[in-house]
């Protein structure tokens, strides 16, 4: 188990712990997974996720492979992922264009267009990812260097202190992924029931989806910070 000091958002939540994993295996392939996410159908995500990392490693070490989820409508609090055109012989393609949480009307366009949900689900080996870094944000890198390099010193904690205590906040898909495009693959994935729980919204429509919103909700006895819509949903 990790800890940050504070919280700065993605990046350092990403670079913190690749820093401790790669102090102890520099050449390690990495799995990024928000632990705010939804799967139904657990199986076949995992099967995706396993073929996903086969592909980055055998053909595209030098690449980041996003999970990208089918989108069924214009969710304006996600990112999406316009994918190049199919390549014979891979399941993934590169990614055209990366849009973190775009308007809704810019939600439909994507969606019409064929474009996906980014799950920030990731693989990538680890040296990819500071180079990625290293480019879009020459600063930010040179941070965790010295955290990765303070790592064997018994000064390492209060060097992760100082650290956090002067960094931006920084949002990994925004600031890195956005900027570093090109350098992006994304791996399909066929509707397997996935929601990013960052909302209440988004919780309550999964828990509706497996039967479990009456029950829930009866558990709480205020039903705080449930939209009334859902209330009155569930009372019916």
């Amino acid at each position: 188990m990790i800890f940050q000091p504070a919280n700065c958002e993605t990046a350092p939540g990403v670079l913190l712990p690749l820093a401790h994993l790669s102090h102890r295996d520099p050449m390690a392939t990495v799995a990024v997974f928000p632990s705010d996410h939804f799967i139904l159908d657990k199986e076949c995500f995992v099967t995706c996720l396993y073929r996903a990392i086969t592909e980055a490693k055998k053909w595209y070490p030098e690449e980041l492979m996003l999970l990208g989820m089918t989108a069924d409508k214009a969710e304006e609090g996600y990112g999406w992922i316009e994918p190049g055109e199919p390549e014979v012989g891979r399941e993934s393609r590169r990614v055209k264009r990366f849009w973190e949480k775009p308007s809704r009307m810019k939600a439909q366009t994507l969606l019409k267009r064929g474009a996906i949900w980014n799950t920030f689900v990731f693989i990538s080996q680890a040296t990819t990812l500071w180079q990625m870094v290293r480019q879009a944000m020459p600063d930010l890198h040179e941070a965790f260097v010295e955290i990765r390099r303070a790592l064997s010193s018994p000064h390492a904690e209060s060097v992760i202190e100082h650290t956090y205590s002067t960094l931006p906040t920084v949002n990994f898909s925004s600031a890195i992924c956005e900027r570093m495009s090109k350098g992006l693959r994304v791996f399909p994935v066929p509707e397997v029931g996935w929601s990013d729980w960052g909302s209440v919204e988004h919780i309550l429509t999964s828990l509706n989806r497996i039967g479990k919103l009456k029950e829930c909700l009866a558990r709480s006895s205020k039903n705080a910070g449930v939209p009334h819509g859902w209330r009155k949903k569930c009372s019916t």
